[in-house]
């Protein structure tokens, strides 16, 4: 997960600096917590994912995962996910 978790912190820097939409950013951050919410990814963020954040970071995920609402990404096809994602 480590390329994700880059990815995540990234994607956070552009959205903070007003280059990313909302919509966009908000999508990503329900996959990256979609991620998160899953046995394993749960796992691995209560060990050495929260760690490698900024404490900003960390309390947004941390939200998203309290609102729930966030897709089983074991039960769903990739094809769907990608659907439900595209931004027009």
């Amino acid at each position: 997960m480590p390329t994700t978790s880059f990815r995540h912190l990234a994607e956070r820097r552009v959205y903070e600096s007003g280059q990313l939409e909302e919509a966009t950013y908000g999508a990503y951050l329900t996959w990256f917590s979609s991620i998160v919410a899953t046995p394993g990814g749960t796992v691995w963020w209560e060990t050495p994912g929260r760690p490698i954040f900024v404490p900003s970071m960390v309390s947004v995920v941390d939200a998203r995962l309290a609102q729930g609402g966030l897709h089983d990404l074991r039960q769903m096809p990739l094809s769907r996910l990608h659907e439900e994602h595209t931004v027009d």
